[in-house]
């Protein structure tokens, strides 16, 4: 179960309100409050710096649990969704792709390199559909008559592109 961080953060603050040192003196309406204001009287200096540091040692504590809450509370995104998202910036870049091939074929290849990382980043795989549509050796866009020709191989398709010369073979039935 994991605490929501303004609960959290709520929960941190009357606490440290309870086993303030100096309550009901010049520390004010905010327990979190100004650390190391002057001692009130009848205080020792010693005790005074001693819990002056522990209070503040514990407030950096709080600060550091928060931090990690937040991001603990960031990465609570699963990974289906994730993967989700990755997909369709990766289906919405080869569309990109091959709308600008006609007049920026050099655009086509970035907007290819960028699907690459967005999968490769979140860990999902482009579809095999797509697959066959770039390039695995130079990571250009392929458009059958253009830059790749395609012949079929048994139950295979072989795509050869002319780019770099490099050739793959996919399923027919994709």
């Amino acid at each position: 179960m994991v605490i929501g961080t303004k609960f959290f953060k709520k929960r941190v603050r009357c606490l440290v309100a309870r086993i303030s040192p100096f309550q009901g003196d010049d520390m004010g309406s905010n327990p979190i409050g100004r650390i190391g204001r002057h001692r009130p009287a009848g205080a020792s200096k010693s005790r005074h710096c001693r819990l002056v540091r522990a209070r503040s040692l514990l407030l950096s504590a709080i600060g550091w649990l928060c931090k990690k809450l937040i991001l603990i509370e960031a990465n609570m995104v699963s990974k289906n969704s994730r993967s989700k998202i990755a997909l369709e910036r990766v289906y919405r870049l080869f569309e990109l792709a091959e709308q600008e091939f006609v007049l920026h074929p050099e655009r086509s290849r970035r907007y290819v390199e960028l699907a690459r990382k967005i999968s490769m980043r979140n860990k999902a795989p482009i579809p095999a559909e797509l697959k066959k549509l770039f390039c695995k050796k130079c990571g250009a866009f392929l458009v059958k008559g253009k830059n790749a020709e395609e012949k079929a191989v048994g139950e295979l398709v072989e795509i050869h592109c002319k780019e770099c010369g490099f050739a793959f073979k996919k399923s027919a039935a994709q």
